[in-house]
């Protein structure tokens, strides 16, 4: 069992124990559709990252997305989206004279269930 499979197993493991349910008859996307509107999703997620975020932290401009088909028709896709968020001490009145602390990766994983992928 590959990494991301194990990972998608125990993703929709936690889903199941929420209080929605996977809806296995969803119509399931190609590959290419769903990378496409994991694109998309990325792109939104990346947006309001950015806006809504402390001042003191900034996230990369670029970003890479993976999507990976698991097998599982409960939950067939994961996508994987990876950027660098940076960390900044700032004067009390933020406004110049930001000093950067520390650039971490970041990676986070999001499975695509009931049509749609899941925050």
């Amino acid at each position: 069992m590959t990494f991301l499979r194990f990972l998608a197993s125990s993703v929709l493991l936690l889903a199941s124990l929420g209080s929605e349910s996977v809806d296995a008859g969803a119509m399931t996307p190609t590959p290419k559709e769903a990378e496409r509107s994991f694109a998309s999703f990325a792109e939104d997620w990346m947006g309001r990252a950015r806006a809504g975020g402390a001042p003191v932290w900034r996230f990369g401009g670029a970003y890479r997305i993976e999507v990976e088909q698991t097998g599982d028709p409960e939950l067939p896709y994961l996508g994987v989206l990876r950027y660098q968020r940076s960390k900044y001490d700032c004067p009390e009145d933020r406004s110049a004279g930001c000093r950067l602390l520390h650039i971490r990766p970041m990676r986070h994983l999001f499975p695509y269930a009931n049509g749609r992928w899941q925050f």
